[in-house]
This record gives C-alpha cells, structure tokens and sequence, in this order.
C-alpha cells in the first residue's frame, strides 16, 4: 500500500525527469520511484506524454511561447529583475540548440496545462500573461462557444469567433496566413488605414471565419499602434512572410487556383491570392512592421480530419 508520504507531488517527479533536483533529493526520489511500483508507473507515464508533447508541438514555436511570456512586459531594467527572470535571459545567450532543448524541456508541463498544485520553484512570470494587445478567439459549438488557447488544435469547416483585447492601443488590423500561404484580412474588413480600437473591456468582431481544409498551422495576427497606420503596408508585409514561408514551385498553378480553393471568412471579404506554392511547416516568426506592435495567436490544423469525423 502506498502511504502519503511515499506519493510525490507532479511536480516534483517532473522536475526528477528534468534532472532539476539537487544531488540528494534526485538520489531520494530513485529510492522512493524503485522500491514503489505505483510511483515507478506515475513517472513512466510522465515520460511518455512528455515525449508525446516533444513530438506534437515544434520547438521553435515553443520557445517563443515561453520567451513571450517570460520577458513581459519591457520596463524593468536588467539590474532589477529577479534571479528566475535573469536566468531566462541568460538562456538565450546558449547556443541555439542547447537553448531549444532547454525551452522545450520546461515548457512540458504548460503545455499539458497540469499544474497538480503548483510548483514553488517555477517563476511566477511563466505563469502570468503579460498587459500587451492581443487575440481571444473562440470556436462555435452547440453550446455556444470555446474558449481557444494558442497552439490549440481546429478542424476544416471550424467558424472561429474574434476578441481583442486593446491594453491601450488605439488601431488595429486583424489578418491571418493558413498553412498553404492564404492570407486574409479579417478586421477592418476594407479601407487602407487601421480601425480604431474599443478600449473598454473586450471588443468583438461581427463575424465568424470557417477554416479551410489548409494544412499545419493557421496563424493570427494582430497589428495595433498608438496612431492610425497603413493597412497596405502591413498586408505586403505578411505575403512576403507567406511567401517566404514555402517553395516557389508551381506558381502558376498556385495562383490560378487561389480563388477556389481558399479560406472564405464568413461576413468578412478575402484579400490576395495564396503566396506561390506556400506550405507553412510551422509557425514562423513575425511580420516585419518596423514601429509597430504585433501579437500572435496560432493554432494547430488537421488537414484530414472534418467535423463529421471529429472524435
């Protein structure tokens, strides 16, 4: 029988998994994890949904989930943050395969969203979303809605809801790129220049936008300043990061059968062509929009999976 002082906390194995422990406790918790069965099974199990995120979620996009939220907000100088923020910082000095591994590592238990009480050792800004502009979206069901997190898995024929949250930005534009290089804008729906942004609480937009059967990752942007901005600017800069994304193979094809096979949003009108034999592998980074503020949101598609199949 398994008493209550031999059940380890989750954290506490995750952190055995991840060699975190001093010297003694990891030598403690191989005792406790070898003469218990019960426990042994607990971190077995740990290290395969482990492996199992590792293999579902790209680790570039996972280090910038975690590095978005571990730098915050950019006020504090470097002489005030804390040692956990420092050490965050120091981890990008790495070199980028170490600091990959390292990323991806400690991202595991975010990504399973399992907290099983909470580990005091984590930093608290890990745990925070920073005060920035940014994207709520939300998928329509029977019920009503869903709250979506970033990373989350959708669906072809999916009609995703649009919510902002200003933080004091002004204008805005919404746009999106699917993962075959489409790219539409979404808010404001015409006009060549930014719409002004509701300030109070949570602004929402009319429409709902059904995903196509467009593979990888569908990726959400959402563009805000202080003063009104060019749209057009801002849309030749994500067909270039569409573009950039895949091959030039078969333009022509591509781009004569744009039209039919694209994404429609619903009440909202498509912009451009897809970008010539675009394939998005993975998210990629930012649009480059010098003086301008960006968030964004992504989510995970299932190019063969249709709602009737859906689990």
């Amino acid at each position: 029988m398994t008493s209550h002082h031999d059940q380890l906390p989750g954290w506490r194995l995750e952190r055995y998994l991840l060699q975190e422990l001093p010297a003694e406790e990891m030598a403690s918790v191989q005792r406790l994890v070898e003469g218990n069965p019960a426990q042994a099974a607990r971190l077995e199990a740990l290290r395969q949904s482990n492996e199992e995120v590792l293999a579902r979620y790209p680790a570039g996009w996972m280090g910038r989930q975690i590095a978005r939220r571990a730098q915050g907000p950019a006020t504090a100088s470097d002489a005030g943050r804390s040692p956990r923020s420092a050490w965050w910082a120091r981890l990008w000095l790495l070199p980028a395969p170490a600091a990959v591994v390292l990323v991806a590592l400690a991202a595991l238990p975010l990504l399973r969203g399992v907290d099983e009480g909470g580990d005091p050792g984590l930093p608290l800004e890990i745990r925070l979303k920073g005060a920035e502009a940014h994207l709520l979206l939300h998928r329509k069901t029977e019920e009503g809605g869903e709250r979506l997190r970033d990373g989350a898995l959708a669906r072809q024929h999916d009609q995703i809801q649009f919510q902002y949250q200003a933080a004091g930005q002004a204008y805005g534009l919404i746009l999106s790129i699917d993962g075959a290089g489409q790219v539409t804008r979404h808010f404001p729906d015409q006009g060549s220049r930014a719409a002004p942004l509701q300030q109070a609480g949570v602004g929402s937009l009319e429409f709902a936008y059904e995903l196509d059967d467009a593979p990888g990752w569908e990726r959400f942007y959402f563009v805000t300043a202080a003063v009104p901005f060019d749209v057009d600017a801002v849309m030749s800069a994500a067909y270039r990061l569409a573009a950039a994304s895949g091959s030039s193979a078969d333009a022509g094809a591509q781009a004569a059968g744009a039209q039919e096979a694209g994404a429609r949003p619903m009440g909202a009108r498509p912009m451009g062509a897809r970008a010539a034999g675009a394939v998005v592998a993975g998210p990629a980074d930012l649009l480059d929009v010098p003086g301008l503020e960006q968030s964004l949101f992504t989510l995970r598609k299932e190019r063969s999976c249709t709602r009737q199949e859906a689990p």
